[in-house]
């Protein structure tokens, strides 16, 4: 039976980092980043043929990830295709993946905090954890695009020494709330995947609500009134907006002048 990692989230930071440019040439310089520190642990005894595996689903939920650039170390490059079995196969991604030389230093400017050291690749063995970060960005990356329509997005992942198995992910992101659902979106999904479940119409309906609900900040919403607006059936939208209730995307609002119980949902920017 295929092993379930455990991702979790440690830290998030959101703000504008001026030494950001330092981990990936692609960032905007006054784009806002989203810092997550994450912890995984995945005692996985065949990593490449599992993110292999990852990779492919990934890639039948949404072909836009075959449009994924991918620099930094070349065991970790993405969506390249190929056999799994074929040594010569490399897994890796729109943003680069790295080691860290030592424990991350001090946070170098604003929220984001990008550190000062350099990041470098070392001669180590394939890391299923760095892979499965890497796509997790990779895969926020995507999640982030459909819900915005933004036609470019950079990240970068890189491990830390210590502890084992901790890793920053790092990316553009406009609003902090968007960043950190697609982030937890992410880190449920693609452990669920390696554990055998696919990815499928439930979640491209979250993607799809999320999109809907981007364009309507500040107004607050029933699952009725979204089933009408996007033709679905009022048991899928609640499944669907308590879903990304959950993820911290939507809020709850009080129900005083709710006379049917309904839940109301909001989607702030603040």
């Amino acid at each position: 039976m295929p092993i379930a990692p455990e991702v979790r989230i440690v830290k998030v930071e959101h703000g504008v980092s001026a030494a950001a440019a330092a981990l990936n040439r692609k960032f905007a310089p006054d784009s806002a980043l989203l810092r997550a520190t994450v912890d995984i642990v995945w005692d996985e005894v065949e990593p490449l043929w599992a993110i292999s595996r990852l990779e492919k689903v990934l890639l039948c939920f949404s072909p836009t990830f075959s449009r994924h650039e991918c620099r930094g170390d070349e065991a970790y490059h993405v969506f390249l295709g190929g056999d799994p079995g074929d040594p010569g196969t490399t897994p890796a991604s729109s943003g680069s993946a790295s080691r860290r030389l030592g424990p991350p230093g001090p946070s170098a400017h604003a929220a984001a905090g990008a550190t000062e050291e350099t990041l470098a690749s070392v001669a180590v063995p394939f890391d299923g954890c760095l892979a499965l970060a890497h796509l997790i960005e990779h895969s926020v990356i995507d999640f982030q695009c459909a819900i915005t329509d933004q036609k470019r997005c950079s990240g970068v992942t890189a491990a830390y020494r210590r502890p084992q198995g901790r890793f920053d992910i790092i990316f553009e992101s406009p609003v902090r709330r968007l960043g950190i659902s697609c982030l937890a979106l992410a880190a449920e999904w693609l452990p669920s995947a390696l554990a055998g479940k696919p990815l499928g119409a439930p979640e491209r309906a979250i993607l799809a609500a999320a999109r809907f609900l981007y364009g309507h900040p500040g107004k607050t919403l029933t699952a009725p009134e979204l089933a009408k607006a996007l033709c679905w059936s009022a048991r899928a939208a609640e499944r669907t907006m308590s879903a990304l209730g959950e993820v911290g995307y939507l809020d709850v609002t009080p129900c005083s002048f709710n006379f049917s119980g309904i839940p109301e949902y909001l989607l702030s920017f603040e």
